[in-house]
């Protein structure tokens, strides 16, 4: 079941198109996407459909990379011990890889420390201490944390004796940590071309930067592989530096130039030569995610810094099996929660809460993310384990789960997010006035109307405009991601043909014809075999992906169907 969707249309600008058109030598429907994307300068469409690295701007303040990179330098050339304190998501994992990986080329002596998700909590943790007093550790990078870590850097400082430097991009707080230099994209302006940077990203940047000031004669962009992978991974905005990061990383990945990723692909039985967006997204980063989610993120660097072909596959074997108790655990509590959600009714609920001692704490945001599809409901998951209770929050549409949790931080230990998602901590005995809390702040704050998720589409289709050419010219506009969405289109008066289900049933494959245009093409529908029954309407109107299908070395239009009416 998949609830009901709205569909709002871009202002479609044909007079300002069929100029734009022309003058960048593509397709009036390829110049309303991108205004559509808010690229309203003929340089600036120029600078998207030909993503190169700015050369007229720094990526950070002068004054800052000359701190961070000046303290680093006194401890590379002192060789005294550097400790690198990542994170156990994927950008984490991969900002850790390329730090470690360039120090040791540079002759830096380097260790590094990934927090256990379930020990050590999130961001830097003070149980860190022990271990940099033991190893007489220098200098301190944290990486993807630390900007709100004030009071664990000052017990740091105070214990350890060392510098610390934090390259992350969260939030500036207040008052910053007593640190010895920070590079964090939130000080740039929004319209910065490096405003939206990862942790991956920033790490990239101050090494380039480092290798260049010092002449270490080290070519940092045989590193973009990690770079983009971390950038995809964390849903960093593919517009700027970012998109210039992920081109050419995917050129990088589609060679299969990583070893590690490599190992992991071949693993996961991804054959394509051309690698994109979507296997980062789908296939390589769950895989990399579950160490962090069920076990510990450190898995995930050691493939990432695997320099040998036996230690590739070991690492991805492990990451291969830990993604498949990873799918079972989702399955299993989507399985439970579904049927708690029917037999409560609620669903009928403005916000759907569950708690549950027997979920574990590393998926419940995968099936959050699946009830929220299913039920078109915010969802708040909580797992209870010994004292602490542990929630995660998934949106829809246009509600903001983050302030309507807010509301109810009375009951939090810990609370963070944005409008999207949100998670926090509590204790156990807190469980049950919460739950009633939040039901009641949903029916005050969630107005029905913003329940329904929002499909946007950038423009119509006649079958007369629809062709191979088309479709394959819309891959200029890759890769597609966070602020640049593979482009949605809307297709009027289409007559379904032989319409039937799919892939064990949940998915609907058909065939359209256009009666105005003799137009046939081909469909598919993604979890849409609750909505069989409207394909076999005389007429239907769609709206959806067009994208093109290589079968047996023969290349056709088709239409990714996202909803239907």
């Amino acid at each position: 079941m998949t609830g009901p969707k709205r569909w709002q249309l871009f202002d479609q600008q044909s007079e300002i198109t069929s100029q734009l058109g022309p003058r960048l030598d593509v397709h009036p429907i390829l110049a309303q996407i991108l205004l559509n994307r808010e690229i309203k300068s003929l340089k600036e469409a120029s600078a998207f459909l030909m993503p190169n690295r700015s050369v007229s701007e720094l990526s950070f303040d002068q004054k800052d990379l000359d701190q961070v990179t000046g303290v680093l330098h006194a401890h590379v050339s002192r060789k005294t011990p550097i400790m690198v304190y990542g994170d156990y998501d994927v950008d984490g994992m991969s900002s850790t890889a390329l730090m470690v990986t360039v120090l040791r080329q540079l002759g830096a002596t380097v260790h590094f420390y990934i927090p256990d998700r379930f020990q050590d909590g999130y961001g830097l943790s003070q149980g860190i201490i022990p271990s940099l007093i033991e190893k007489k550790i220098g200098l301190l990078l944290t990486l993807d944390c630390g900007v709100s870590n004030r009071v664990e850097i000052a017990a740091i400082k105070d214990q350890c004796a060392c510098d610390v430097l934090v390259l992350d991009h969260h939030q500036l707080p207040d008052i910053l940590p007593d640190f010895d230099g920070m590079l964090n994209p939130k000080q740039l302006p929004e319209s910065h071309s490096y405003a939206h940077l990862c942790t991956a990203g920033i790490v990239f940047e101050c090494l380039d930067y480092y290798v260049r000031r010092y002449s270490c004669g080290l070519d940092m962009n045989a590193f973009l592989d990690l770079v983009a992978l971390g950038t995809v991974a964390d849903v960093a905005r593919l517009k700027g530096a970012n998109r210039w990061y992920v081109v050419e990383g995917l050129r990088l990945l589609s060679a299969r130039h990583h070893l590690g990723i490599r190992c992991l692909l071949e693993e996961a039985n991804c054959t394509q030569a051309r690698i994109t967006a979507r296997e980062i997204g789908f296939v390589i980063a769950p895989r990399l995610n579950a160490s962090g989610r069920l076990k510990n993120g450190l898995l995930g660097v050691k493939l990432l810094m695997a320099e040998t072909e036996e230690s590739g596959r070991h690492f991805a074997r492990l990451l291969e099996s830990l993604n498949q108790e990873r799918r079972a655990l989702d399955v299993s509590i989507l399985k439970e929660s579904v049927a708690f959600v029917e037999a409560e009714k609620l669903h009928e609920q403005s916000v759907i809460v569950m708690s549950s001692k027997t979920w574990h704490p590393g998926v419940i945001g995968i099936t959050a993310s699946k009830l929220v599809e299913r039920y078109s409901r915010p969802v708040v998951l909580v797992c209870e384990q010994n004292e602490i209770a542990r929630g995660s929050a998934r949106s829809v549409g246009e509600v903001n789960v983050y302030q309507v949790l807010k509301s109810c931080q009375s009951y939090f230990q810990s609370f963070g997010g944005h409008q999207q998602a949100a998670g926090f901590s509590m204790s156990l005995n807190q469980i049950p006035g919460f739950i009633e809390s939040l039901q009641l702040k949903g029916r005050e704050q969630i107005l029905p109307e913003a329940l329904f998720p929002i499909i946007h589409v950038d423009a119509p289709l006649m079958g007369g405009q629809i062709d191979l050419a088309l479709a394959e010219s819309l891959q200029r506009l890759a890769p597609f991601g966070e602020g640049n969405p593979e482009p949605v289109f809307y297709f009027e008066g289409l007559t379904p043909v032989s319409p039937k289900c799919v892939g064990d049933g949940r998915h609907v494959k058909v065939m359209f014809t256009d009666p105005s245009s003799g137009v046939v093409l081909d469909g598919i529908g993604f979890n849409l075999s609750d909505k069989l029954e409207l394909f076999h309407r005389k007429k239907v109107s769609v709206v959806g992906h067009l994208q093109v299908n290589e079968w047996q070395q023969r290349r056709s239009v088709q239409i990714q169907i996202l909803d239907v009416k």
